[in-house]
């Protein structure tokens, strides 16, 4: 299965999966847009992010982007155990398709995180790969059936997950005209009034 987002939604794409209960991997690509260059000679790169959503049964057992290691550090950071991502070894289980899922699995197998920590972390790549799916509306799409990704930490029923992300965006839309976009984040102008105003821990918490 697979064609053009103008064609058919993602929402619609992920129902079909859940009704029929298959197994494999979904790709998504949004169209890149050209990049500025320095030399009008030289060539503009395309610049496309690209998503994978990996199903057992209908279910959602994972899902990632092409962010790689920096997505995972963002969600190690609330477990103090940031510090850790440029040790990460390969896990035996890495795929081409799904670095990020092997470096969660290297850490389980170290101990580093907990089962716990690890279902969590997994579940949140989920519902983040879902909010920017649902947000696309320009794009290609593929759908291939393959071996389930293994071992597995979690799995999410789609209609479930889906009704609570849409959700999600709707509310978030509210914020508009304000922020625009989700990789928009405060800066802190005056670090040095707010040195003096919060304890050490929830400065450190902020920056």
């Amino acid at each position: 299965m697979q064609g053009k987002l103008n064609e058919i939604d993602i929402r619609s794409i992920m129902q079909l999966i859940e009704l029929g209960q298959r197994t494999g991997e979904l790709f998504v690509e949004a169209y890149g847009t050209p990049t500025s260059s320095t030399s009008e000679l030289a060539p503009k790169k395309i610049c496309a992010q690209s998503w994978f959503v990996f199903f057992q049964n209908g279910q959602i057992i994972y899902a990632g982007d092409s962010a790689g290691r920096s997505r995972l550090r963002d969600y190690l950071r609330r477990y103090d155990l940031e510090h850790l991502i440029d040790t990460i070894g390969i896990s035996a289980i890495a795929t081409l398709n799904a670095p990020e899922y092997g470096h969660v699995w290297a850490l389980l197998e170290r101990q580093a995180l907990t089962p716990a920590q690890g279902r969590s972390i997994v579940q949140s790549m989920i519902r983040e790969t879902l909010f920017d799916l649902l947000s696309l509306h320009q794009g290609s799409f593929t759908f291939e059936i393959s071996p389930p990704l293994s071992p597995q930490l979690t799995t999410i029923e789609v209609s479930s997950i889906l009704a609570d992300t849409i959700k999600q965006i709707q509310e978030w839309k509210q914020f508009s005209p304000h922020i625009q976009s989700p990789d928009q984040c405060p800066a802190i102008i005056e670090l040095e009034q707010l040195r003096t105003a919060l304890k050490p821990q929830t400065l450190r918490l902020l920056t």
